[in-house]
């Protein structure tokens, strides 16, 4: 299931992948972040014919969940003012520190 989603200035696409049985994917692997392979994914001819199982109908908002929640982590990764995983000190901080 493909979503494109605005926040800001910035432009997300995400491709959840679905299950056998038609349920959304929300292991790290089951999402496609990258912006041309989702393009590629969704390529498709004009005269295509539109198809999708019924049941997709009821769990497309399951989809939208999982996009939705991947998207935010990115968005809160990409303007956190300071990220916790690396933290930088310039040499000004640390010399205040000894």
């Amino acid at each position: 299931m493909f979503f494109c989603a605005v926040v800001g200035d910035r432009t997300y696409l995400r491709f959840v992948l679905a299950s056998e049985d038609w349920r959304a994917n929300a292991d790290d692997d089951g999402i496609v972040r990258e912006v041309g392979t989702c393009l590629r994914l969704i390529e498709c001819e004009e005269d295509t014919p539109t198809w999708y199982p019924d049941t997709l109908q009821e769990q497309v908002y399951d989809f939208w969940e999982v996009a939705q929640q991947d998207i935010w982590t990115d968005w809160m990764r990409e303007t956190d003012p300071a990220p916790t995983s690396n933290p930088r000190c310039g040499p000004y901080l640390a010399c205040g520190s000894r």
